[in-house]
């Protein structure tokens, strides 16, 4: 190597070490009226009698590397020399393990000779580093021989194995080495130990941990490196997380409640031992609680225990015993070290840092994701098992980040939404959450559409905000935008976090680590709530926030979930509506009741055309009716909640006029076309000369505006050759109207009518080819029948002989796909008989299909499909009750 004679430096110090650089760092202060940290800071004992003797500063020191007054005739140590005049100066060190360090301030040093290991020795001085590496029994020039002083460091590769150890008594304690100290720690879960926050301070850049080694000269136990850290603010005390769990050692046992004052404990930790070097196996020492406050317990020593906790000690436990057994109270932060080699102190006081009244945030925070079950009545969203990310994907760019069963949005995306379909009417969600920076800004989105970008999705759902350092509607549990917490219930950052959010009757309740945040109903109708998917998002320009066993519970449907309306024609101008309750269930729970009554003379159920949608934006169904006045004059009536409890009441809101509106030439639907969260009427008017025109009636409960937004031109429409349905078939919060058109040949098409709100554009989905599809043999009827958030359509064909089949048009809107889901079979149901309906019947977010079926005599019989498939009777209005010709079903 080049010579370094002539070239001098600032300051020398020499550190042996087996494993790791160390350099030198302080004890944190304290007052004086306090006791200070027990944190090994690796002080050397005994350098001032080496300084005066030998003439070398030894600075610090883990006692494994100890210097050698006389190693003459000696091969198995290290040789540092330095040059005295035109002599060399040699001084000894002897390795006691295959780790260890030691620091010094040696001027003039000029060589350093290896014994039977590699040394790694660098050097710095005038602002320069050099590294050089001894060989066994080799040597190399360091430092000139000139410097004043330099900086050295110098290391053994320590690679060959340890000797075997004892078992450890209590192997659940465990010792920490970082930025030139060392401390105690415990494990209090497999991958997780427990410590003070003031050893280690920032996030360490992998600590060295050994855990349950009796002898740290010898093998056994596990070694891990630190990778996580999560600190209390309150006290000093530290959750650090390993970077593998530790599998084979049981760890300790959570005290959940405080010692009393006189009550006996005692604790075990690496301090300096009797001769003042620092530990090499653990110790332990009897101590009485002198007192217990908000966030420490100060302890004394017990009889027959020499000294207090001393250097090293600082995150031991604090242990009580229980029925044979110990549990951790807390760990060891200060004393005033009575006893220990090196202290005149006589005050007898130890203090540690509580972690009885933390059993629960420990357990939280510690607890194993891959290892959580769920609830009983909750169904797994995700849980990186049963559930797994790939029921998650981001909305546009991104990706999915996944470790230990836990997830978050990555590669920029802003959105993650669960793909197993939407909500049902009424749940609780339960997610846990831990942001990793009060920047960190993410959220929990009710109601996100299936389709769209993200920005589209967010703004159609409800947010439940994620965001540690927000204020007001952007702090953590506001209703984003909307609605500000009521108290501030979330835990420190790093923390494990749980929100239990439940949705009723678009309400929101935001319960966050048990505490309620949020109370807020949802008044804007254009926000989906209970009609969308789950999805959690995230500013990929901030920290990240992670997420886990997000789960979901289906709770009792609102009143109107199980409710199906029917307007019944008396004769003589009566009508009445009809609520049937309790379709979701079983027979005989379904009940009726009279929820509108006409009046003889006022209303003829055969002029009636029935269309329902939420017009208001309230959550509820309401009845639209087209009523036939003759003369070609049609007038609009709505009748709010026609699902609801109270008492309902039409309201005539759009006149034709005379001659203008020819009711028999009508065919009317209903469905959110412009994304706003109420319901608008599509109307399609059938003019002479095969053309159709489709009017949009917009606001319907407020202030009702007609305008056209298609025409088919002459001679490309006839409306009495189409059947029309609508739903959200492309799932991006907005609804689409299928056409389903005759053409000769028993040939139908189904027509595809997008953005309607704006202005209809058609487009072929389906062609059923000639002979295949008999345009007058099918009834339809649309839902989200597989809760994907996405709207199918349900057809019923019918048979020769009394038989029936019912088949589902699935992914409507990127490439229609036919499955049959049902055979009555010959003889068992006859099409002509039927009035179908639909709704989410038990409120799982799933639409179910009913039909009345006429069994003559006044008899009708409701039957149920569950997921259009399996079929059950839910109601039968007993001989000579219900009259199935006078019944006008709303759909």
């Amino acid at each position: 190597m080049g010579s370094l004679w002539g070239r001098t430096a600032p300051f020398l110090s020499l550190l042996l070490a087996a494993t790791a650089t160390t350099t030198v760092s302080g004890t944190p202060a304290h007052a004086a009226d306090e006791p200070p940290p027990v944190i090994e800071d690796h002080a050397y004992p005994g350098a001032d009698r080496i300084l005066a003797d030998h003439g070398v500063k030894i600075l610090t020191g883990d006692g494994r590397i100890r210097y050698v007054a006389d190693c003459t005739g000696r091969t198995d140590v290290f040789q540092v020399e330095r040059l005295v005049g035109s002599s060399l100066e040699t001084h000894c060190f002897e390795v006691l393990g295959p780790r260890g360090f030691v620091t010094m301030d040696v001027p003039n040093v000029f060589l350093v000779k290896g014994a039977n290991r590699t040394v790694i020795a660098k050097a710095t001085y005038d602002g320069e580093t050099e590294t050089v590496t001894v060989p066994p029994d080799g040597y190399e020039p360091i430092g000139g021989g000139d410097a004043t002083h330099a900086l050295v460091e110098l290391r053994v590769a320590g690679s060959e194995p340890l000797p075997a150890g004892p078992a450890a008594a209590q192997p659940y304690v465990a010792k920490i080495d970082t930025g030139g100290r060392s401390c105690t720690a415990v494990l209090v879960a497999p991958e997780w130990l427990a410590t003070t926050r003031s050893c280690l301070g920032a996030p360490p850049e992998s600590a060295p941990v050994i855990v349950g080694r009796a002898d740290l000269l010898r093998s056994g136990g596990q070694e891990r490196t630190i990778a996580e850290l999560l600190p209390r603010a309150d006290r000093d005390l530290t959750l650090a997380r390993l970077d593998q769990p530790v599998t084979d050692i049981t760890p300790v046992a959570l005290g959940s409640t405080a010692p009393a004052a006189g009550a006996q404990v005692r604790s075990t930790g690496y301090g300096r031992a009797a001769d003042g070097w620092p530990a090499t196996a653990v110790r332990t020492g009897g101590y009485t609680v002198s007192a217990v406050d908000g966030t420490t317990l100060t302890l004394a020593r017990a009889a027959g225990t020499a000294t207090s906790t001393c250097k090293g000690d600082a995150g031991g436990p604090v242990l009580r015993t229980v029925d044979g057994g110990v549990e951790l109270l807390g760990v060891q932060t200060r004393s005033w070290q009575t006893g220990c080699v090196g202290v005149t102190e006589t005050r007898d006081a130890a203090v540690a840092a509580r972690t009885d009244d933390l059993a629960g945030w420990i357990r939280e925070n510690t607890a194993d994701a891959c290892q959580t079950t769920v609830e009983s009545g909750f169904t797994a969203l995700y849980d990186g098992r049963s559930a797994p990310r790939g029921a998650w994907a981001p909305v546009g760019a991104g990706g999915v980040a996944e470790e230990r069963c836990t997830l978050r949005a990555d590669a920029g995306a802003t959105l993650l939404r669960h793909t197993g379909g939407r909500t049902p009417s009424a749940y609780t969600l339960r997610a846990e959450w831990k942001a990793t920076s009060d920047r960190s800004d993410a959220g929990v989105v009710l109601g996100a559409p299936a389709g769209g970008d993200a920005a589209a999705v967010t703004a159609r759902g409800v947010e439940v905000q994620i965001r540690p350092g927000g204020s007001g509607t952007s702090a953590t549990g506001a209703i984003t935008g909307r609605s500000a917490p009521s108290t501030d219930a979330q835990r420190p950052v790093g923390s494990w976090n749980t929100f239990e959010i439940t949705v009723a009757e678009r309400r929101v309740t935001v319960r966050l680590n048990g505490t309620v945040v949020n109370e807020y109903p949802v008044t804007d109708p254009a926000l989906l709530l209970a009609s969308g998917a789950i999805a959690v998002q995230s500013d990929p320009a901030e920290p990240p926030v992670w997420f886990r066993n997000i789960r979901l519970r289906t709770d009792a449907a609102p009143f109107n979930a199980g409710t199906v309306p029917v307007l019944y024609d008396y004769g003589s101008g009566l009508t009445r509506l009809w609520q049937l309750h309790g379709v979701g269930g079983q027979q005989p729970a379904v009940t009726g009741r009279i929820a509108w009554d006409s009046g003889t003379g006022n209303w003829d159920g055969a002029r009636s055309r029935p269309v329902s949608g939420d017009f208001n934006g309230d959550g509820h169904l309401d009845l639209g009716v087209f009523y036939n006045y003759d003369g070609a004059r049609t007038r609009l009536f709505v009748f709010d909640g026609i699902t609801g409890s109270g008492a309902v009441v039409g309201r005539q809101v759009w006149d034709s006029g005379p001659g203008t509106w020819d009711w028999n030439r009508i065919r009317a639907v209903a469905g959110d076309f412009d994304g706003d969260g109420r319901a608008e009427i599509g109307a399609f008017y059938n003019y002479d000369g095969a053309q159709t025109r489709l009017f949009l009636f917009d606001d319907v409960a407020t202030g009702l505006t007609v305008r056209q937004t298609w025409d088919s031109a002459a001679g490309n429409w006839d409306g009495t050759r189409a059947k029309y349905v609508t739903g959200d078939f492309d799932g991006d919060g907005r609804a689409e109207i299928g056409g389903f058109y005759n053409y000769p040949g028993s040939q139908t098409k189904l027509w595809l009518f997008d953005s309607v709100g704006t202005g209809a554009i058609t487009r072929l989905a389906w062609d059923s080819g000639a002979g295949n599809w008999d345009w007058n043999r099918f009834k339809t009827v649309a839902g989200d029948f597989n809760r994907d958030g996405r709207t199918e359509i349900g057809a019923f064909y019918h048979y020769d002989g009394a038989r029936t089949g019912l088949f589902v048009f699935d992914t409507i809107a990127t490439g229609v796909t036919v499955r049959q889901s049902w055979d009555s079979g010959a003889g068992n149901w006859d099409w002509n008989r039927i009035k179908v309906v639909t709704g989410d019947f038990n409120g799982d977010g799933r639409t179910e299909i009913g039909a009345f079926y006429n069994y003559d005599n006044s008899l009708t019989r409701l039957f149920v499909f569950d997921g259009a498939a399996t079929v059950r009777q839910v109601w039968d209005s007993t001989r000579g009750g219900w009259d199935w010709n006078r019944m006008i079903t709303v759909t």
